[in-house]
């Protein structure tokens, strides 16, 4: 049987990928970072920036989903960020190359792409973003991430990348800060939402799309899984109209969003509660793309991904029962 190893399988996405995998019968193992989680599973110890430790575990699989990533929308960690998201990939794929690794799935980001201008739609085609461009620090680290699996293809890697755009799901245990997010226009405890929006996708179909293109996906090719783009005043009327609860109706512009961030940051850290009310966040949401096609994945892939408002209620039903006050 093949052996899959798995790197990032503690974050949201992980852990649906995980439960997936098993329930279909394949035979995985995990690269963890500092604590095993709670899965009957081989667990190799170690961090994603160490070289050894990578190879020592990527030595004994025959393919590699490597998901492990530093995905804060923050910007005071840019360094620790980088050496995760790029150091640690380029470890991944070096291995995967060096053990002759039967194929790497590679999970980059939509924010590693260049969405502007934003009404010219993007795709697989669309350009990385590069130093000169508008991008997120994540966005710029997955970017180097992937330039890093690009060299290795050229070398001969067998490695599919998929890049997801922004997800929402059941089974988010910590909250993110999406789900976190969701929540606070659920309980109405907000008093506004802001302007702008993103490409969402059901952590679900994320999970699929990662076994289609681990069993299907065409070498050295990227796939774009997302589904639908809702602006965040969209999100929130749409949860009014499915639980019959009142949500905040106002969205602030931009400009004025961002007066806010310094208090929602002191707000979060007192709170202890996920913060997505950061400069890099509102800047996502200002510059996400309207027009993100997924037509590749499903054309070559059978990628068949949900509709948000489906998504949603499934995100928010999960969310409500496992964390009640």
């Amino acid at each position: 049987m093949t052996k899959i190893g798995i790197t990032g399988a503690s974050g949201h996405i992980g852990g649906v990928l995980c439960k997936m995998l098993l329930d279909k019968g394949y035979d995985i193992g995990l690269f963890v970072y500092k604590t095993k989680i709670d899965l009957d599973v081989p667990q190799d110890l170690g961090s994603i920036t160490n070289k050894d430790e990578v190879s020592n575990f990527v030595k004994k699989y025959d393919k590699i989903i490597h998901m492990a990533a530093d995905i804060s929308v923050g910007s005071g960690s840019k360094n620790k960020m980088w050496q995760t998201n790029v150091i640690g990939t380029k470890h991944v794929a070096e291995a995967c190359l060096e053990h002759s690794i039967k194929r790497l799935v590679h999970f980059t980001s939509i924010a590693a792409i260049d969405q502007m201008p934003l009404e010219i739609p993007v795709n697989e085609r669309s350009k990385l973003v590069t130093p000169a461009a508008f991008a997120t620090a994540y966005g710029r680290s997955k970017a180097d991430a992937e330039r890093e699996v690009l060299k290795c293809i050229a070398k001969g890697l067998d490695a599919v990348l998929i890049a997801p755009t922004s997800v929402m799901g059941p089974m988010d245990f910590k909250p993110s800060v999406l789900g976190q997010s969701l929540l606070d226009i659920y309980n109405n405890s907000i008093p506004a939402v802001v302007k702008g929006g993103q490409d969402w996708v059901d952590v679900r179909d994320i999970a699929e799309g990662a076994l289609l293109a681990l069993e299907k996906g065409r070498s050295g090719e990227k796939y774009l899984l997302g589904s639908e783009f809702y602006s965040i005043q969209e999100l929130a009327q749409q949860i009014g109209a499915l639980y019959n609860r009142k949500v905040p109706s106002t969205a602030l512009p931009y400009w004025i969003a961002r007066l806010g961030v310094p208090f929602e940051a002191l707000k979060s850290k007192l709170s202890g509660k996920p913060n997505g009310f950061t400069q890099e966040g509102l800047s996502a949401l200002k510059y996400g793309n309207p027009s993100i096609s997924h037509k590749k994945a499903t054309d070559e892939l059978g990628y068949m991904p949900r509709p948000v408002k489906e998504s949603l209620k499934d995100t928010l039903d999960w969310l409500v029962e496992y964390h009640k006050k």
